[in-house]
């Protein structure tokens, strides 16, 4: 910007200012060489006349010598306006036209607009001179001698035109910027316009986001660009995992189900869920339903489950279905051997339980039985506890029955003292297991009963008697009475032996 000038003297021109004031003084200069003249005429003519009238002619002046005189006394008194210098030409004329001529450019500045000397008040801008009122704007060609100007390009304008023409424009209200400007995203803004995008608050104070030419507060820009964590729904601001078409917090991209990290590395996908293998066969039903292990080759599907191929075995003898032939009974899979015993003990139980309910109703002398229990307590507490009892000769049987047969498999027990031991062997998991349940310990000590009398088959009869338990379960939730189940099993025992000794096959040594 560019200040307005204040009044000045004048002082000794340009070169090129000269040449503009010679031209101008030009008619002064033919002005003084026909005063010569006429000076030099009126000299040789008084020479001419006598001596005696010599004092006449000198008292006298001839007209053009008045002329001469009169002009010299006008430019001796010239004088320019107050509080500026007075530029005095001297009424002696010895110097000659060229003297003089050459000299008055060294005294006056040429105003630029209309190429006359300045006289008074003089502005100089860009080494160019004006009058006052010759300084005037580019564009709209108003005075702006006396009033605050701008400069671009060499060229003057007036403060409207100015900003109009050059100065920034604000990218938003599209006016131009007179004070403070802020200049982002390769535009320029007032400070009161440099708004988000989306909820049209101030930004630049604590600093904004750039996105696809636009600014945006933190806050905005956050809710609506920055990702956010498919587990917690979150901000993601750290580290991330980028997966299943999404991104997760490194503690958020764990299986869905136990919420366990994935060590490995690697996991399952199943509903565009993470999930680790277990969970991940468990929700696709591919999780064998013995071992509840994932099934990663083949498998044999029956009764709506699927099975390991060396899983899928009989529920009673345990021997491996290879044949892929079985019978199912109460939704468990059985040798056709074991499936006739199976049968045949159900079908005499229930035998027996509508007997003893028939003869209950029609029988009106039949004295009730009698459940002697502890003070404080109820009949339903008695059938509550042989039902907890069958239930733990269960979980004995359960701990030992994947170990019977040629395919068993190992057990891990660890004692009290922190003692290691692996074993198949039914006996001796029965000696190292720590069993307290009364029930319970009844079975080990029948087992121990059967090994010590013929050497084998202690697994043999914990999984038979759990079997002959459970099977007796849902008599007792129905309310038949224990003593009766007792006499249905010895009459079953006593059919059974019998049926064994029908289908066994006498072997002599010969034979072998």
């Amino acid at each position: 910007r560019t200040s307005r000038a204040s009044s000045s003297t004048p002082t000794k021109s340009s070169s090129n200012m000269e040449d503009l004031s010679r031209r101008n003084i030009k008619s002064i200069d033919d002005s003084i060489e026909t005063l010569n003249d006429s000076i030099d005429t009126n000299r040789s003519n008084t020479r001419k006349k006598s001596s005696s009238s010599s004092s006449k002619h000198s008292s006298k002046k001839s007209t053009a010598a008045k002329e001469l005189e009169d002009l010299m006394e006008s430019l001796s008194n010239f004088k320019l306006a107050p509080q500026t210098s007075t530029v005095r030409v001297q009424s002696n004329l010895s110097p000659s036209s060229d003297q003089l001529s050459s000299s008055l450019p060294q005294q006056y500045h040429i105003c630029h607009s209309c190429q006359k000397p300045i006289i008074g008040q003089i502005i100089t801008v860009l080494d160019r001179s004006y009058h006052p009122e010759h300084l005037r704007c580019t564009a709209c060609n108003i005075e702006i001698g006396r009033r605050d100007f701008y400069e671009k390009s060499g060229k003057p304008y007036c403060e409207h035109d100015y900003r109009r023409l050059f100065a920034p424009k604000c990218a938003r209200c599209d006016q131009p910027i007179i004070d403070v400007m802020i200049t982002a995203l390769n535009r320029n803004w007032h400070p009161e316009h440099f708004l988000c995008e989306l909820c049209e608050r101030r930004v630049g104070e604590d600093g904004y986001h750039e996105k696809d030419g636009h600014a945006y507060c933190r806050e905005c820009y956050m809710n609506n660009f920055v990702p956010k964590c498919l587990g917690c729904k979150q901000v993601i601001v750290d580290t991330y995992i980028q997966a299943l078409g999404g991104h997760y917090h490194k503690n958020c991209f764990v299986c869905q189900e136990c919420s366990q990290p994935f060590l490995t590395g690697s996991f399952y996908e199943h509903d565009h869920q993470p999930l680790c293998e277990l969970h991940y066969h468990q929700r696709r039903g591919s999780l064998c339903s013995s071992c509840q292990k994932p099934i990663g080759g083949r498998c044999i599907t029956a009764m709506g489950k699927k099975y390991h191929v060396e899983h899928f075995i009989c529920s009673y003898c345990t021997r491996q279905l290879q044949n892929g032939t079985f019978k199912e009974y109460q939704n468990k899979p059985y040798c056709h051997p074991c499936f006739k015993l199976q049968v045949f003990f159900f079908s005499f139980f229930r035998l027996r339980k509508e007997e003893f309910f028939s003869s209950s109703s029609s029988s009106s002398k039949m004295q009730p039985m009698i459940i002697i229990l502890k003070e404080g307590t109820d009949s339903s507490q008695g059938k509550s506890q042989v039902l907890s009892n069958i239930s733990a000769c269960q979980a004995v049987a359960e701990a030992i029955r994947t170990t019977l047969g040629p395919r068993g498999m190992d057990k891990l027990i660890v004692d009290n003292r922190g003692k290691a031991t692996i074993s198949n062997d039914g006996a001796t998991i029965l000696k190292l297991l720590e069993i307290v349940h009364p029930a319970a310990r009844t079975l080990v000590d029948i087992a121990k009963s059967q090994d010590a009398e013929v050497g084998d088959g202690t697994t043999s009869v914990v999984l038979l008697t759990a079997e002959i338990l459970k099977n007796t379960k849902t008599f007792i939730e129905d309310g038949m009475h224990p003593t009766i189940i007792i006499r249905a099993v010895r009459k079953a025992t006593a059919l059974a032996i019998k049926k064994i000794k029908e289908i066994a096959v006498n072997i002599k040594l010969d034979d072998v």
